[in-house]
């Protein structure tokens, strides 16, 4: 990660699953993310996401999400957007009447 993260080595390529990468690695190194595997929860991916666009990181970020219509992983970020978009209501909903 130190290497990957250091501007002057050549390494310009770090794979790891949403999973390992959602906990506690800094990737400032990196201004590119590609998921090839959603998780059911989306707190999960936005985990995975704060890796690479963190306090410290100086280039923009760019994410991908890679899926194919039709296909369990359509379906999952299908129900993430609904969950995402329930919880902005209701969190905004909540934070109005507390006001």
């Amino acid at each position: 990660v130190d290497r990957f993260n250091d501007p002057n080595t050549p390494e310009f390529v770090f794979m790891l699953s949403s999973k390992a990468g959602g906990c506690g690695l800094n990737l400032i190194g990196a201004n590119r993310l590609i998921m090839f595997d959603p998780d059911w929860n989306p707190a999960n991916d936005s985990q995975a996401m704060a890796r690479v666009w963190r306090d410290g990181q100086k280039k923009l970020v760019y994410i991908y999400r890679l899926v194919c219509v039709n296909s369990v992983y359509f379906h999952y970020i299908r129900v993430e957007l609904l969950k995402k978009k329930f919880f902005s209501v209701k969190y905004t909903k909540k934070l109005s009447v507390a006001v």
